[in-house]
């Protein structure tokens, strides 16, 4: 993505920010998805399920009030053509990372 220095000098210090927070979800991503497979073959049940599905949810929301917090941010500082390729880049980046790590977890 190309920068001018002023933007660059703008842009990267919220970057690392933003990833410094969001790798907690990723972090959390990784758990949720290895306890999920630990019940294969047989699948989550119960209180299991229910509890991987409510902590799915709640990571979710925290990603969302990050990137929200986030788009705020970089709003301010840089052009929203800017602010929208990044987050599109980090969305294309983000989803392919998450396709690698369920791609080890059987749909049976």
């Amino acid at each position: 993505m190309p920068l001018t220095e002023a933007q660059a000098g703008v842009f990267w210090p919220l970057y690392d920010a933003f990833q410094g927070e969001m790798r907690g979800i990723g972090d959390r991503y990784v758990d949720i998805v290895a306890r999920y497979a630990a019940t294969f073959p047989a699948g989550a049940e119960g209180e299991v399920a229910k509890g991987l599905m409510q902590d799915w949810l709640t990571m979710q929301a925290e990603s969302i009030k990050i990137r929200r917090k986030y788009l705020k941010q970089f709003s301010k500082a840089l052009p929203t053509s800017l602010v929208l390729r990044f987050f599109q880049i980090d969305n294309k980046l983000m989803t392919i990372i998450r396709a690698d790590v369920t791609a080890q977890i059987p749909l049976n």
